[in-house]
């Protein structure tokens, strides 16, 4: 999937190391990471990805809800866009999303409730403030639930 060797050997290289400092167990990082990739994500987007989402699990104290998660991001990723339903289901594992992507924006979570039900959220745009307002909020929470 990563075109040579070289990258994967490395992308593998950086699972481990992730699964050495994380509560996640190999095996399961390196489906997630195909998983991810066959969704449109980057490689060099994995650990970075995975980092934030395991910080806010980890705050929430639910770090088994991991492949519910990204399965919801993969799908956005795929499609292009976020409807309100997908957000919903990352909410209900734990992340307060409504009220992270209010405080990026600046906007209501009535108004971005809004434009999910409309389909018009895009996805690119939407991981991106999520991920910044999860590691703003909850950076480093894995590794001190991990001790």
């Amino acid at each position: 999937m990563m075109g040579s060797a070289d990258k994967a050997a490395e992308h593998i290289k950086e699972l481990q190391k992730f699964a050495a400092t994380t509560p996640f167990e190999f095996k399961g990082l390196v489906q997630n990471s195909q998983f991810l990739q066959a969704m449109g994500f980057e490689a060099r987007e994995i650990i970075p990805l995975l980092n934030s989402v395991g910080d806010a699990l980890g705050a929430a104290g639910r770090p088994e809800a991991l492949d519910r998660v990204l399965l919801q991001l993969g799908q956005m990723k795929s499609k292009g866009k976020v409807m309100a339903s997908e957000i919903n289901l990352i909410a209900e594992a734990g992340i307060p999303v409504w009220k992270i992507l209010s405080e990026q924006v600046g906007k209501s979570v009535k108004e971005l409730q809004q434009l999910g039900e409309q389909g018009k959220l895009n996805s690119d745009v939407f991981q991106e403030l999520l991920f910044r307002g999860m590691d703003q909020k909850y950076g480093g929470a894995m590794k001190l639930a991990s001790q």
